[in-house]
Formats: C-alpha cells, structure tokens, sequence
C-alpha cells in the first residue's frame, strides 16, 4: 500500500497500485469508472467502452494499464500505455484520470513512474505523452518523470465532443503537449533538419540523452511515401510524410482545397531522416503549415511537426502550459 497526503487539508489515502487484468473484468471496469468520471461516454479511445475489445488489447503485446486503488477496491486512477497512430515502436501515456473526489493527493505521478518503470517498457524505442492543454498539470506530472518536452499537436479533439470538467472557454479544438522518454533507441541516425530550426532541435535531442548528426539534405527524387488518416468525429488529419517527391504537392493541394467542415485541422509527421526533409518541409511551409516541434525517437522516423490551421486559428492564449514546457511553446508561438 502506498500512503498519500492532500496537499491542502492533510487529509491521508491509502492506495494500491494493480495491473489492469484482461481476465479479470472487474479491473476494466474499475479503469472504464476513472475515464468517465472525468470524460463521460466522450474519450477519443472508443476501445475503453467494450470491455471484450478492452480485455482483447489488454492480452495483445501493445497495451498496459494500471489503477490506483483504495483499501476497499474503490477506483483512484487510471493510465495505460498504447500504440501512438503510425508510431513504430512507440506507447503512449493515456487514459491518465485521477477521480475528481481523490485529486490533491499527488497520485497521479506515482501512478505514472510505476507504468513507465514495468520492464517492458525498457523494449520500447520511447515512451511518449500527448498531455491536454486545458490545465498543466498532466504536463507537469509527466516531466517529473523524466519526459522531455518536444512538441505540439494544435487544435486534435473538438469541444463539441470531448467533456470534462475544465474551463475550455475561446477555444473550440484542445491542442496536446507532446513530451517524450527514450527507452531503447539511443541513436537517432542522420538528421536532415531545416537550418532555420537546427538549433532548436539540437537542443532537444542533447535534452533527451541520444546521439544524432546533422547533414545537408537533397532534392526530392521519384515518387513521394505518404499516408493519411482522416478523424471523422473531430474533422482532423493526419499525415506521416517518409519523403517527398513527385505527386506530393498534388496531394496536399488537394487535402487543402477540398471541402471540409469549418473546424477541420491538418496535422503532418514529416521525416527528417529522409534527405528530403529540408525541401519538403519548405513546401509545407510555404503553404500555411506551422512548425510546431518534434516527435522523436521512433522506430520508423524522426519526425517533424506541422500544423495547419485550416482557416481557423490557434488560441496560443487561452492554452494552460506548464513552465517546463514555456520555452518550447514560446519559439513555436513566436514563429507560428
């Protein structure tokens, strides 16, 4: 048992810390009973609702989750460790809930050392979290467990649809903060990074303990490698870009001008361990998209964030950002 204090009233918890069992469904429900204690039926991970599609994850090898519980078995958080989209060798912190009645208690940053201290982990390439931006102290919890902040993702998840109990005023799609932990890649190869934002992501990669090198990139040459996949719920997409070449501005051109709801956003991965990277990254630009950071230390890139706003605009004001994370937020913003 773990004994926790409220930092305001002094008062003591008492918790345990137990592995969510795909055997076991009670477990499930304890987790499914944090997440709608604070989302309600709105959480973006739809697999959390079926408590058979839950359990299959859960006996697969790409999922983990743990809770925190009272003596009496009464749920006190949650978190889970899943697949990221398209990012190889990569889980994901989420579904990080700490019950509204057991908030204050520091809970939820123990939780997060534990789930990031199983042993499996370590066969990860990294380990990364996507905190929400309407209060800091998801950000926080994960920087005091040794991420590293590297990015933004703007304007992910509608208001309209995703509900929980913080303020979100002025701002009708939540932006994520991406932080990141490297497990068993140490070496993130040949960077072609564009001049303008090298020292920047020098600074990243020292930060985050890994070798790296830095080279001139190349033209564009044969047939560009890109994927794409559409939220339809909340109208956002996104693109992993390998490496640029011919059909690409096509493409973009085409996801750009075709007709969308009024809140679709685009976001893009953009390879820089693709000798395209530079000239790739200039095209996206050129068209609107906005640097916002990294998502390194992947198993199939190093990737580049870019937003595009879509017609809308990104409330840098209204976002709730931890000081760890103030200097990488104020270069995106201030070049936005």
């Amino acid at each position: 048992m773990y004994e926790f204090s409220n930092r305001s009233t002094g008062e003591k918890l008492l918790c345990r810390f137990a592995v969510c069992d795909p055997n076991k469904p009670e477990t499930i429900r304890w987790l499914q009973e944090c997440v709608r204690d604070e989302y309600g039926e709105s959480y973006p991970m739809k697999c959390i609702y079926d408590t058979q599609l839950f359990a299959a994850k859960l006996r697969g090898d790409d999922m983990t989750a743990i809770l925190a519980l009272t003596e009496e078995n009464e749920p006190v958080a949650s978190l889970a460790l899943a697949p990221s989209g398209d990012l190889k060798g990569v889980r994901e912190l989420t579904m990080h809930v700490v019950c509204r009645r057991y908030r204050g208690f520091h809970v939820g940053t123990a939780l997060t050392k534990a789930l990031i201290e199983q042993p499996e982990v370590q066969k990860l390439c990294s380990v990364t979290a996507h905190a929400v931006t309407f209060h800091p102290k998801a950000q926080h919890q994960t920087l005091s467990c040794g991420l590293v902040p590297t990015g933004f993702l703007f304007m992910v998840h509608s208001n309209r649809i995703l509900h929980h109990t913080f303020s979100v005023e002025g701002v009708d799609k939540q932006s994520l903060a991406v932080a990141v932990k490297a497990e068993r890649k140490r070496n993130a190869g040949t960077l072609y990074a564009p001049s303008e934002h090298r020292a920047f992501i020098e600074s990243i990669y020292h930060r985050l303990g890994v070798d790296f090198a830095f080279a001139e990139g190349s033209e564009p040459k044969g047939e560009c490698r890109i994927s794409s996949k559409q939220d339809e719920e909340h109208h956002t997409r996104t693109l992993m870009l390998y490496c640029g070449g011919a059909g690409l501005e096509e493409r973009l051109d085409a996801y750009l001008n075709a007709e969308h709801f009024p809140d679709q956003t685009m976001s893009v991965f953009l390879d820089m361990n693709s000798p395209s990277a530079p000239f790739t990254y200039q095209l996206l630009k050129d068209r609107g998209f906005i640097f916002s950071g990294l998502q390194p230390l992947c198993e199939n890139g190093e990737f580049i964030i870019l937003n595009h706003p879509m017609g809308m605009r990104v409330p840098f004001e209204r976002l709730s950002i931890d000081d760890g994370y103030k200097e990488l937020f104020d270069y995106i913003r201030a070049r936005a």
